[in-house]
This record gives C-alpha cells, sequence and structure tokens, in this order.
C-alpha cells in the first residue's frame, strides 16, 4: 500500500506497538516495586528475626549468669546442710553409743546415757531445758527396747518440745512393761501440734508401743508403754 493511507497506517502501528511497549513498561515498573516492597517486606522479616533471636540469646545469657549464682549458693547451702547433717549423726551415735557395751560414755551407760545425751541436745539446739527420771529396778531392758525408746522419745520430743518451755521424761519399769510419760510445760502449740504426737504415738503402734498424748492445763502430756519381754 503507498500513499497517504498507507503512511497513516504504518503511523498508526507505530502508536499502537509504542502504547503496547509502554504498558509492559508500566507493568514491569508495577512488579519492580512489588519485588522492592516484598523484598524489603522479607528484609524487615529477617531483621526482625534477628532481633529476635539476639533477645533470646541475651535472655539465655541472663539466665545462665542467674543458674551460675544460683548454683554457688546452691553448693554453698548443700555444704551447710551437710555439716548439720554431720553433726546431727554426730550425736545420734554418741547417743546410740550409749546404749551399746564397750562404748558407753563414762558415767552414762545405757538407755538412761542415750536420754541424757537427747536432754542435752534439746537444751543445745532449742534453747528448752529438759530433766530426766529413771526408775529401772530391774536393771537396763534390752538393747533393741532401748533402741525403740530412745528413737520414740526424740521422735516425740522433736515434734512438740519446740512449743514447751520446759519438759520432763519419766521412765519407770512395771511387769513387762517399760513406762515413759513425757510432759512438756507451757505448752502453746495447739491442737495441730498435739495432733503431730499423736501421729508418731501412731506409728509407734506397729512395735507394739501403747500410747495417748493430750494437752492438759497448759502442758503437754504423752504416755507411752513399751513392752519388754520377760527374760527366759
Amino acid at each position: 500500500m503507498t500513499g497517504p493511507l498507507a503512511a497513516t497506517v504504518d503511523f498508526d502501528a507505530a502508536v499502537g506497538a509504542a502504547s503496547a511497549a509502554l504498558v509492559a513498561l508500566a507493568a514491569l515498573a508495577a512488579w519492580s516495586r512489588r519485588a522492592l516492597r516484598a523484598a524489603s517486606s522479607r528484609e524487615r522479616a529477617a531483621l526482625r528475626r534477628v532481633e529476635a533471636a539476639e533477645a533470646e540469646v541475651s535472655t539465655f545469657e541472663a539466665a545462665a549468669a542467674n543458674a551460675e549464682r544460683a548454683a554457688h549458693h546452691h553448693d554453698r547451702a548443700l555444704q551447710i546442710l551437710w555439716r548439720l547433717a554431720e553433726l546431727s549423726h554426730e550425736r545420734q551415735r554418741a547417743e546410740q553409743a550409749a546404749l551399746t557395751p564397750g562404748a558407753r560414755p563414762a558415767g552414762a551407760p545405757g538407755l538412761g546415757g542415750g536420754l541424757g545425751l537427747l536432754v542435752e541436745r534439746i537444751r543445745e539446739e532449742a534453747g528448752i531445758p529438759g530433766e530426766l527420771t529413771l526408775d529401772l529396778a530391774g536393771g537396763p531392758p534390752p538393747a533393741e527396747v532401748s533402741l525403740i525408746v530412745l528413737e520414740a522419745l526424740e521422735a516425740l520430743l522433736d515434734a512438740v518440745v519446740r512449743r514447751c518451755d520446759h519438759f520432763a521424761i519419766e521412765l519407770r519399769e512395771r511387769p513387762g512393761v517399760l513406762g515413759a510419760l513425757v510432759v512438756g510445760s507451757g505448752f502453746d502449740g495447739g491442737e495441730p501440734t498435739v495432733e503431730e504426737a499423736r501421729r508418731v504415738v501412731r506409728l509407734l503402734r506397729g512395735a507394739g508401743v501403747d500410747g495417748t498424748v493430750a494437752a492438759v492445763g497448759g502442758n503437754l502430756e504423752a504416755e507411752l508403754d513399751f513392752p519388754v519381754a520377760a527374760p527366759s
């Protein structure tokens, strides 16, 4: 085609091509903007993740430092508790040694010696004075009975003695029975402490020990009867 009409067609084609190119460029620019925004969003998200990770690391480091300090204090506390346990065991060994022939402290034989050490321990640890009265006309009871008596009275006193101003232990022998009377004067422990003492008595019943506990006129009184087998 020649002439003015052909020139018009060529111009329109050029305009169409140019328009298509502009549309493509606009689309490319829009895509680029979206890609840049997406990249920027990913960068911001990555930055937030990095910041969160740094915060977690800081938190972990602080927790580790606190744990190290706590471990140090815990170790120190364990050392103190271990030493206290050693001291307690030393006293218990001394009390039980008083019940063992050949290993008794001078002047403190048998059950009386062990209970004497128990009274002294309570005086030293709790600052509460105590008295011990023994009436064992038939001589000291068998070693196994002595051990039960010592452990039972220690458990009973540990449960109640700190709520008393003074305490007294009386052991009296009767036919087939070793009777123990424990009186805590100035008792202010109330029913919870009385119930704790009763719990000790209930546990002793498994060893054939009979007993009662009661708060009477400002005192706590516990009576225990330990069976003693007649000698064969």
